[in-house]
């Protein structure tokens, strides 16, 4: 397909071929030809499209329709049609008749990789401008307020290879939003006066990172690469990054090559609004290069909507074919990011974090023609394998690692990576020379690091596979769980979430467009590309990373550099020769094999279908004694071959103090290993499970096909009733539960902020540190008499859910019961929801410092108490005012005041205190943001005050339409149905109730509410802020400035002075 007119005479035709890339071409551009590096008997066969053409009429443009229908489950009642508009977008547009939620997602296949080399970040700050006006809507809130009054939300991702842009709102706004969204992609207008404002968001943005050690982690990796490769851009940007640049004419001397930033300009963007001299000039780059870069043939469009798939064809087609096509192809990487080296390469990093871990990264030949058999998941599924007798279990059973993962990184067509990582104990990571591997064929004495003795141990494995016959049960267990799971798919309840996956679906340049759905798709065995894969796995083009907090006596001699834009220090060597010798050579190590077949996997798939006129809408109690509640529901809507079951085992020692939480903890981290490592066929074969501490009880859930799941449930509680810690390991765990408290105070301000604010009013929530202080003096005694107390007296609730009967339900109650044997709890013992009172007419506030030292932001939490749980139609109140007050306060204090990137605002349901919860975090004084949120506050009443009765019906509609929203998969109906039981009520129909109420609201409700409870000049109001303060920030007398509110000097004493709410029963509530 070389020539033009036969290119255009084909897309006229009812069916042709396209080879590689099915991309409607713009007749003004020649044809596109195979990629580069496309292998070239993938070239040789070409896969044949179907489109047809459907004409134009006199509303809209014509466009091609896909003619083959798209592969689907048998139970999905979604259509599904696939369309290609004049400009070469393509667009999948789903018809769902019961969907309450609609959206979009437009995938543009331009990223971080397509910056300029002098401009790095200027995707992402182009993500940023795109949402703030367009020649039909030039209003910069309009597009979000839109959203926003109809009950969705929003959002965009800025990624190596693409951006995505995605909404959901009411079914009924679609065609508004839609509206609002495709001006975004043909007019916008990248507004001058938030030209700042964006800068500085972006800026706010990338601070996040710095602290984030995966980030810094991979900030130094990409500097390792060639200086004029894509892959070395800072693809996030900052201020500095977008407006430190030099004028360089827009001319073919700039390919290939790269700049210096000019740090010391970026001054000048504080001049105005736009950003002085500097912003404005990133303005016209960021528009030139849009121009240049978004190109409809780039773009992936995904609807879904009540409206059939006609009609949502008919807006596609009329409000995305402005959008131009400018003949520029999909972006594809066509040189290795790496220098080729005989020897690997090893990279040591300094973390921020308590962690240690090590990563062998593997640059591999592009996977995407072989999406059929998928080598990476079929090898990384053995080389990551829990099961026992594998890598490892012997890692971990040395001591040396507590998790072994593998992942593949594939940032663009063209830039596939295969990485196994470690996560290594203190014992793994030290420089104690060891013997571990004793290499018979070569001469010597190797004295190796423990890491290092891990990395030979992986490659140990990797020979394993290099040198046996392949398993090819393994694939089929793989190819049955896919199939599986695309027969009995689940309706995600987060539309944005399903949207946001099928347009990245839609770029693959292999798969046809029918298995669409079936995506991961394994066709038939195939095992070549598996061993050109396991070929290429080889120590010569090999990353060795290895990060920790403390590194001295394991990494070289020598001076640190540092990472240019997260300044993480970090040192690259060569890999010795000793090191690199044993990797080449590393001897099998006969205690580790592979996996045997899975008996877990599935084999009888049955589903009692039954007609049901209407689906019950809470389960039933089928047994109570004073030890035990079962609950039960059968599903009767989703019809998937699943269930789950749940157990809330309360135990009045669970939680009873500082050090009895610290051992209930201390008990879950035994367990998860074991039960890792034990069961670890019956999680690869799709049952999960999770065991947490839970305040005063222990929680169990177990999760997935149901035909195997009791007998999972059984042996997890076998094996937590005989579990006792032995004192070798003891040590061992109380540091790593050490350091998870630790790194806890590492986290972002805005997370410890909202926890310590609720540690401020809930009396049975102990602060990190209370609970790290109990560790050195705990013996491993006292702590296996604890874990044999904890299931000695219980109180157990269970729901048993899904695809199981009455009868199944009975009995699995009478196994848990005949296995725990419990001795029941007094009812006086049995905890109920309770929180502290926050007096009325009060004004609290904490100071806090960050403990991160190079933590450059601050946060503030500021809470108001409104109502307590029981009164339903105050409760409603809540949810309505936080609604309409949501966009408002994000607009004003983000987008307006730049306060902070993360600027939260939502009902807080602390159960039996419901309120009103702010939460911001960035770089100025908390104190100061107070005072402008309780501006805005003050200003929110007069915008209440003008809320007109359209605006008001619609964020009331939209708040019912919400709570009356019907669970959207099994999953989604569990959590409706546990919430109530953990709180032990039986008020299953809360949600109705609040919409029932919502029905009698009108304006003058929410006006006294918010003047009464939540308005700053309120003398009933009961307010409690906490503000935690950057080190950065410089000595002042922040608390002075806070005049009116009572500082709290000491929590504790705090706490033992206000009255306590005793959870009440909430089940005949109205």
């Amino acid at each position: 397909i070389g020539d033009r007119d036969k290119s255009i005479d084909l897309h006229r035709q009812a069916q042709y071929e396209l080879y590689i890339i099915p991309k409607f071409e713009n007749p003004d551009q020649p044809a596109h030809r195979p990629c580069q590096h496309s292998p070239p008997n993938l070239v040789a066969r070409s896969c044949t499209m179907t489109w047809l053409r459907i004409d134009a009429t006199q509303n809209r443009p014509g466009y091609d329709l896909f003619g083959k229908e798209i592969e689907k489950p048998v139970n999905d009642d979604r259509d599904y049609r696939l369309i290609r508009l004049e400009n070469g977008l393509q667009a999948l547009l789903v018809h769902d008749s019961a969907t309450p939620i609609s959206g979009a997602c437009m995938n543009v296949g331009v990223g971080q990789l397509s910056d300029p080399d002098d401009l790095p970040g200027l995707a992402h700050f182009c993500e940023h401008m795109l949402f703030l006006g367009t020649e039909q809507y030039p209003g910069e809130g309009e597009y979000a307020s839109y959203v926003a009054m109809n009950g969705g939300s929003s959002s965009a991702t800025t990624m190596a290879w693409c951006t995505s842009y995605q909404f959901s709102v009411k079914f009924s706004a679609l065609n508004g939003a839609l509206s609002r969204f495709s001006a975004m992609f043909h007019s916008p207008l990248f507004a001058p006066s938030a030209t700042l404002r964006e800068l500085l968001a972006v800026d706010s943005e990338d601070k996040r990172n710095h602290q984030r050690d995966l980030a810094r982690i991979l900030h130094v990796i990409k500097s390792l690469s060639r200086p004029a490769h894509p892959w070395s851009r800072f693809g996030n940007g900052n201020a500095q990054s977008l407006t430190a640049f030099r004028n360089h004419s827009n001319d073919n001397s700039r390919a290939g090559s790269t700049f210096d930033l000019v740090d010391e300009d970026t001054s000048k963007i504080d001049e105005d609004d736009e950003g002085g001299e500097a912003g404005r000039e990133t303005r016209r780059r960021l528009i030139e290069w849009w121009r240049e870069q978004y190109c409809a043939g780039r773009m992936k469009l995904v609807i879904l909507g009540r409206e059939t798939v006609e009609e949502l064809a008919d807006l596609a087609v009329t409000l995305f074919s402005p959008v131009k096509n400018r003949g520029v192809e999909a972006y594809t990487v066509h040189s290795p990011p790496y220098e080729v080296s005989e020897h690997g390469t090893v990279v040591f990093v300094k973390s921020l974090n308590n962690m240690s871990s090590l990563e062998l990264i593997f640059p591999i030949p592009p996977q995407s023609p072989h999406f059929q058999v998928k080598p990476v998941q079929f090898i990384g599924n053995i080389v990551a394998s829990n099961h026992p007798g594998g890598l490892a279990s012997y890692l971990k059973s040395k001591g040396w690692a507590s998790r072994l993962s593998m992942t593949s990184f594939t940032p663009a067509e063209g830039l596939d990576t295969f990485a196994v990582q470690a996560e290594l104990t203190p014992e793994g990571l030290s420089n104690t020379i060891i013997y571990a591997l004793p290499v018979m064929s070569l001469k010597g004495t190797f004295h190796l690091a423990k890491y290092q003795d891990v990395a030979a141990l992986i490659f140990s494995y990797i020979r394993i596979l290099q040198n046996s016959p392949l398993p090819e049960y393994i694939y089929n267990e793989l190819e049955q769980l896919s199939s599986l799971a695309f027969r009995f798919p689940h309706k995600s309840a987060d539309v944005r979430l399903v949207l946001t996956d099928l347009a990245e679906r839609l770029h693959s340049l292999y798969c046809p467009p029918e298995l669409l759905l079936r995506l991961p798709y394994f066709g038939e065995w195939n095992e070549t590309p598996v061993r050109e894969l396991l070929n290429t796995l080889n120590p010569r083009d090999l990353l060795v990373v290895v990060a920790a907090r403390h590194l001295d006596g394991v990494a070289p001699l020598g001076e640190w550099k540092q990472e240019r834009w997260y300044k993480a220090e970090y040192k690259v060597t060569t890999m010795d020769e000793e090191f690199f010798r044993l990797l080449s050579h590393s001897p099998i190590v006969p205690e580790i094999g592979l996996p045997e077949p899975n008996t877990y996997v599935p084999t009888s798939i049955n589903v009692a279908k039954q007609n049901v006129v209407e689906p019950l809408i809470e389960p039933i109690l089928l047994r109570e004694t004073p030890a035990l509640q079962l609950w039960h529901k059968k599903d009767d809507q989703f019809w998937v071959p699943e269930g789950s079951i749940t157990l809330r085992l309360i135990s009045p020692i669970a939680n009873k103090t500082p050090r009895h939480a610290i051992m209930t903890e201390l008990y879950t981290d035994f367990l998860r290993p074991i039960l890792d490592r034990d069961f670890y066929p019956a999680i690869a074969a799709g049952l999960h499970y999770e065991i947490t501490k839970d305040s005063g009880a222990l929680a169990l859930r177990v999760s997935g096909f149901s035909e195997k799941l009791p007998l999972l449930l059984w042996s997890i509680l076998d094996t937590m009733k005989h579990f006792s810690a032995h004192p070798e390991s003891f040590p061992l765990y109380k540091t790593a539960r050490h350091h998870s408290h630790e790194s806890f105070e590492m986290s972002e301000p805005i997370i410890i902020g909202e926890y310590f604010c609720r540690y401020l009013v809930d009396p049975d929530v102990w602060t990190h540190k209370e609970c790290r202080l109990e560790l050195p003096a705990l013996t491993v005694d006292e702590f296996n008499a604890h874990c044999i107390e904890l299931l000695s007296r219980l109180h157990i609730r269970v729901l048993v859910h899904g695809n199981f009967g009455q009868e199944e339900a009975v009995d699995i109650m009478t196994k848990i019961e005949s296995m725990l044997q419990v001795e029941p709890l007094d009812p006086s013992e049995i905890p109920r929801p309770r929180t502290l009172i926050i007096p009325d007419g009060s004004n609290y506030s904490w100071q806090g410092t960050v403990s991160n030292e190079n933590e450059p932001n601050s946060s503030l939490i500021y809470f108001c108490h409104v109502a307590n749980f029981e009164d339903r139609k105050t409760c409603a109140l809540v949810a309505l005012l936080a609604q309409i007050i949501q966009e408002p306060c994000f607009s004003q204090l983000r987008t307006v005041e730049q306060l902070g990137y993360l600027v939260w605002s939502r009902a807080a349901v602390w159960t039996p205190s419901v309120g009103l919860l702010f939460s911001i975090q960035g770089e100025h004084d908390p104190a100061y943001v107070e005072a402008r949120l309780e501006t805005f506050l003050e200003n929110m009443a007069v915008r209440l005050h003008d809320l007109s009765n359209d605006e008001f019906r619609d964020h009331l509609t939209s708040l019912i339409e919400g709570q009356e929203k019907k669970p959207q998969n099994l999953e989604d109906e569990r959590r409706r149905f546990a919430a109530p039981i953990k709180l032990g009520h039986t008020n299953f129909c809360i949600r109705q109730q609040y919409a029932d109420c919502l029905r009698q609201v009108v304006l003058d409700d929410v006006i006294k509410l918010f003047m009464a409870r939540v308005h700053p000049a309120s003398t009933t109001r009961s307010k409690l802020s906490v503000h935690l303060r950057s080190r950065k920030l410089p000595l002042n007398d922040a608390v002075a400035s806070l005049t009116a509110a009572t500082i709290i000097h000491d929590a504790s004493d705090f706490k033992s002075k206000l009255l306590l709410s005793q959870g009440s029963d909430v089940s005949n509530s109205t």
